[in-house]
């Protein structure tokens, strides 16, 4: 996983707003609140892989129990998912999922970086007023 650096860190917005400007659509497959957390978890696939964006987020005014809350959002992460851990337990591997690159090579890293800053863009084309 790595952090992503975004114009939308440190932004104030109403819980709703969101809500309303992170569905699923496009390349987002999913999208999961952890309120918990705080953090909202986006299922994207780019280029043929999936990848999960995670943004977190904290009140500033109002509490996640109550409706009009704000929030401010904090740096977002992103991690690769391999295509082994997308199939179900037990199935077979296959030349494509050994042959996927170590996901602490450096080479991979590099790209995962790359695409991280091609999705924050999407992202912030969604959150940021144009």
């Amino acid at each position: 996983m790595i952090q992503l650096n975004s114009t939308i860190e440190n932004n104030i917005y109403p819980l709703f707003v969101l809500e309303e400007r992170l569905k699923p659509g496009g390349n987002v497959r999913a999208v999961n609140w952890d309120y918990a957390s705080k953090f909202v978890q986006l299922v994207i696939e780019e280029r043929g892989a999936h990848y999960v964006l995670k943004i977190p987020f904290y009140a500033v005014k109002g509490s996640l129990n109550y409706p009009g809350i704000t929030v401010r959002v904090d740096r977002p992460l992103l991690e690769y998912t391999p295509k082994n851990n997308r199939e179900r337990e037990g199935a077979a591997w296959t030349a494509d999922t050994i042959n996927e690159p170590s996901l602490n090579s450096a080479d991979h890293l590099a790209g995962l970086q790359m695409t991280g800053e091609h999705i924050m863009q999407k992202i912030e084309q969604l959150l940021l007023p144009g």
